[in-house]
C-alpha cells in the first residue's frame, strides 16, 4: 500500500472498524439466539452454526479493532495506532483463528447438509463422524497459530496484525531487510490458502448438489401425484358416491325412513381440487425456499471471503496493491457474520409469517430471535403452520387407534370435516337424560348403561359406515350413545347430524 495516499489509507483502516462491529453483532446474536432455545447444541446442525459464529466473533473483533493494536512506529497510520507488540500479536493470533475457523466450520456446515441431504445420512449415523469434524476445525486453527507465533510471524500489516514479515513490504523490496517473518508467506499458503482451496470447491460441489438434488425431487414428487390424480379421476366419482351414501344413510334419515338427496359430491369435487392446487403451491414453495437458501449460503460464503483471498494472494506475489479491491475487501469481508444471521434465521422467518400472514418481517425476525429459532427439522415448520405460532401439537392419545380407523373409512369425505369447529367440552353440555324435541317438549331417554366416550362414537361411526341399512345392524354402543339417538321429529335428525359431524371433526382433529 505504499502507493496509497493518506486519505486511501485512513479509508480501507476505518470502514474494517464500522463492518467489523456490524459483523460482531450477526455472531453474537446467532449465539445468543441458540442459547435462547431449547434445543440448544443437542443437533449436529446448531452445534456447527454455533462454532462457525464463535469463530466468525473472533475474527470480526480483531478485524474491528483495525490499526489501533499497533505500535505507532510500526503502522502507516501513526494517527490511528496506541498499541504495542504484544497487544499486535494478541490481534493477529486472534485474527488467524477466527479466520481459520470460520472457513473450516463452514465447510463443515457444508458437509453436514451433504451428508444428510444428499447422501440421506440420519443424524445417529452422522455423529460418528462429527468429531472428527470439530476435531479438525479447532485442532488444525490453534496449530497454524501456534507455528506463527514461534517463527515470530505475527507482525502489523497494512490494516491489522496478521501472519506477515516485519516490515511488511521486505519481501518484495530488496533494500529492506526482513527483521521478523520470513517464512509468513509459507505459513500463509501451508496453514491458510491449502484450506481454503478446499474449503471454495467442497462447498461449491455440496450446495450444487444438494439444489439438484432438491430440484429433482421435486419435479418427480410432482409428477407422481399428477400421475396418481389422473389414476384416481376413474373411481374417484365411485368412491366418493359411495362413501357419501354411506354417510346419507347415517345423517340425512327421516322419519320415514327415505334419504334426502344432497350436494355433497360437487363440494367433495371442489375440496379436492383445492387440496391439489394447495398441494402443488406447496411444493413450488419448498422448491423455492430450498433453491433461496442454498444460494443465501453460497453467495454469503463467498461475498465475504472471495475479495479477501484474491487481495491476500496479490500480496504474497508481491503485485502492486490496487485501492479497489483492497477497499471491497475491507467492505465485505468482516460482514461475514451479518450474512449469517439472516441466512440462519430465513427458513424460521418464512415459517413464521406463513403461519400468521400479517407478521411483518421485522416481528417475524426478532421473534425467532428471542425464541431461539424454531425447530430445524421441516416437519417442525408443517406444525407451525398446521397448529398456529405459539402452539404445540396435541399429544397422542388413548383413541389414536380409533381416530386413524375412522379416518381410514371416511376417506378423502373426513378431512372436509376438518373445518368444522367443536368446542373442548361439547359432550359434556349436553344432557344425558333428555333431548329436546321441536315446540321444547321434552321426551326422556333410555337411561344409559355407562358413560358416553369418544372411543365408543368412533366405533360407533366406522360401524355404522360399513352398512347401507341402518336398520339391518346392531352396533352394541349406539344404545349408549345421546348423539345416535333417532327421534320422530326431522328438525332433531338434523340438529343431531349436526352434532354427529361436529363429533367427527373433533375426533379427526385430536385423535389422527
Amino acid at each position: 500500500m505504499d502507493n496509497f495516499c493518506e486519505s486511501e489509507l485512513i479509508a480501507v483502516s476505518v470502514l474494517p472498524m464500522i463492518t467489523g462491529v456490524i459483523s460482531s453483532l450477526g455472531s453474537g446474536t446467532i449465539i445468543f439466539s441458540i442459547f435462547r432455545s431449547t434445543v440448544k447444541l443437542q443437533v449436529p446442525y446448531r452445534r456447527f452454526i454455533f462454532g462457525l459464529s464463535c469463530y466468525d466473533l473472533l475474527v470480526s473483533s480483531a478485524y474491528a479493532l483495525s490499526t489501533i493494536p499497533m505500535p505507532k512506529e510500526k503502522s502507516l497510520i501513526p494517527q490511528l495506532s496506541f498499541g504495542n507488540d504484544g497487544v499486535c500479536t494478541a490481534q493477529g493470533s486472534l485474527f488467524v483463528i477466527g479466520y481459520l475457523g470460520s472457513i473450516i466450520y463452514s465447510f463443515n456446515l457444508a458437509m453436514y447438509y451433504f451428508c444428510t441431504l444428499r447422501l440421506k445420512m440420519s443424524k445417529a449415523d452422522f455423529k460418528k463422524y462429527e468429531i472428527m469434524f470439530h476435531t479438525f476445525g479447532n485442532f488444525w486453527p490453534l496449530l497454524a497459530v501456534s507455528v506463527m507465533l514461534f517463527d515470530d510471524s505475527i507482525n502489523p500489516s497494512w490494516t491489522h496484525c496478521t501472519v506477515a514479515p516485519n516490515p511488511v513490504n521486505c519481501i518484495k523490496n530488496d533494500d529492506v531487510e526482513c527483521v521478523s517473518g520470513r517464512n509468513a508467506y509459507l505459513y500463509q499458503w501451508i496453514f491458510i490458502a491449502d484450506v481454503q482451496a478446499v474449503a471454495y470447491g467442497s462447498i461449491i460441489v455440496t450446495f450444487i448438489s444438494i439444489v439438484c438434488m432438491q430440484w429433482r425431487q421435486e419435479i418427480t414428487n410432482r409428477s407422481r401425484f399428477h400421475r396418481q390424480q389422473l389414476l384416481n379421476d376413474n373411481d374417484e366419482d365411485g368412491r366418493n358416491a359411495s362413501i357419501l351414501r354411506k354417510l346419507s344413510s347415517i345423517f340425512r334419515r327421516t322419519s320415514t325412513g327415505e334419504n334426502i338427496q344432497t350436494e355433497n359430491l360437487s363440494e367433495l369435487e371442489i375440496w379436492q381440487r383445492n387440496r391439489n392446487a394447495r398441494m402443488i403451491q406447496a411444493s413450488e414453495d419448498r422448491e423455492r425456499q430450498v433453491k433461496n437458501q442454498a444460494l443465501l449460503y453460497i453467495g454469503g460464503f463467498f461475498v465475504g471471503y472471495i475479495f479477501f483471498s484474491i487481495a491476500a494472494v496479490d500480496v504474497m506475489k508481491a503485485k502492486k496493491f490496487s485501492f479497489e479491491l483492497i477497499l471491497l475487501r475491507e467492505i465485505f469481508y468482516p460482514l461475514q457474520g451479518f450474512i449469517n444471521i439472516f441466512v440462519y434465521t430465513y427458513p424460521h422467518v418464512s415459517a413464521l409469517r406463513k403461519a400468521d400472514g400479517n407478521l411483518s418481517w421485522v416481528r417475524a425476525f426478532f421473534r425467532t430471535i428471542k425464541n431461539g429459532g424454531d425447530h430445524d427439522d421441516m416437519s417442525n415448520f408443517r406444525n407451525i403452520r398446521r397448529h398456529g405460532i405459539g402452539q404445540q401439537p396435541s399429544e397422542p392419545s388413548s383413541c389414536h387407534q380409533v381416530g386413524a380407523c375412522f379416518r381410514n373409512t371416511i376417506g378423502n369425505f373426513s378431512k372436509k370435516l376438518r373445518r368444522c369447529n367443536l368446542e373442548e367440552r361439547h359432550l359434556s353440555r349436553k344432557s344425558p337424560a333428555v333431548t329436546t324435541l321441536r315446540r321444547g317438549t321434552m321426551a326422556p331417554t333410555p337411561p344409559r348403561e355407562e358413560k358416553t366416550t369418544r372411543e365408543d362414537l368412533g366405533r360407533n361411526i366406522s360401524c355404522q359406515l360399513q352398512n347401507d341399512d341402518l336398520d339391518d345392524i346392531e352396533c352394541p354402543a349406539v344404545k349408549n350413545t345421546v348423539v345416535l339417538q333417532r327421534v320422530s321429529n326431522q328438525d332433531n335428525v338434523q340438529e343431531d347430524e349436526h352434532d354427529i359431524i361436529k363429533e367427527m371433526a373433533y375426533i379427526e382433529r385430536n385423535y389422527t
